[in-house]
Formats: structure tokens, sequence, C-alpha cells
């Protein structure tokens, strides 16, 4: 926490109020587990797997019987600008309460599904490297809520950590996502 010194006296009105200090936001913590795989599940009851075998079956039936109803109508297939969504959604199904993602060097998971221009580092020239993402989760979470929205906020750094000056580390680049 930062702290400053002011020389005003105690019955000025220079002095900073309880509220000039206080966080933004409501503090909360951060619990970083790794993501499940696709087919990685959690293993299952006897009786959890009767009852999703009951309901294939029934399903089975149902799509049978809707089958006939639809005759003759055409599939809609979903529009390519949709996919990269889908996917994003899938995905983040996975752990649908996750704020962030952390993955040195991987791939941002993008709404769009188009990678953003990333410039090198001004230091030393190399490409920047994924650091993390901000998920749009954590608008759900914060309190109070702000008045912003988005898709996600990947930030980007150079992998040799670049120093410009003494202290001072170079930017950071980062790519805000819009919400959909």
């Amino acid at each position: 926490a930062a702290s400053s010194s002011s020389s005003s006296s105690p019955d000025s009105n220079n002095y900073a109020s309880k509220r000039d200090w206080e966080p933004g936001f409501r503090p909360f913590y951060v619990i970083f587990e790794k993501e499940r795989g696709k087919k990685e599940t959690k293993a299952m009851s006897k009786r959890e797997k009767q009852i999703i075998d009951e309901l294939k079956r029934l399903e089975a039936t149902d799509a049978e019987r809707k089958t006939e109803e639809w005759k003759g109508e055409v599939y809609e297939s979903i529009p390519k600008a949709d996919k990269p969504f889908r996917k994003f959604l899938k995905r983040v199904k996975r752990h649908p309460d996750q704020v962030m993602r952390y993955q040195f060097a991987g791939d941002p998971l993008l709404i769009s599904g188009r990678k953003p221009p990333v410039p090198s580092c001004a230091a030393c020239g190399s490409q920047r490297q994924l650091e993390f993402q901000i998920m749009p989760g954590l608008l759900s979470v914060l309190d109070p809520v702000p008045r912003i929205e988005w898709g996600t906020i990947s930030v980007f750094v150079c992998p040799s950590a670049c120093v410009t000056t003494p202290g001072q580390f170079c930017r950071e680049h980062v790519f805000v996502e819009p919400a959909v």
C-alpha cells in the first residue's frame, strides 16, 4: 500500500478522507487450478451412469420422433463467424467461474478467434508472448460493477523481461477484445 505524508494540520480540510484510501473494488482470492482437458471428467457413480444411460435412451427415442416431424426441413449450419465464439464458450464451460487464465507463451483464448496484432518489444525486438488473460467472468464478481465491458483482456510481455532504464521494465502490450 502506498503512503503519503502531508504537513497540514489535523484541523485543516486538506487531509484525505477515509474514502480516498479505500480500495476501488472488494478484495477476493483468486485460486489457480489446472484446466481440465476435453476428456477429463470426474469419476461417476453407478447411479449417475444409470441416469445418463436412461437420458440417452429417451433422447434417442425423442430424436427419432422429431426426425419424422421435421422431414424435409433444411438444417441451418452455424455461420462461420459464430464458430470461434462457440469454441470459446465450449472451452470456458469447463471452468465457468474462471476470471483469469495464465499460460506464458501460450495462445490466447479469444471470442472472435482472430489473433491480435502484437508489436515486438521496443527494447530488444523480441516477439512479445502471452502471459495471462482476464476473462469476461471477472465482471460478475467485481463489486462495485465497473461501467465497462470486455470480451477478453490479453497481456503480452517480452520473454526476456527487458529493462529500459535501471529499475524500469519495458511496457507490456494489452489487447482488449470487445464484448460480443
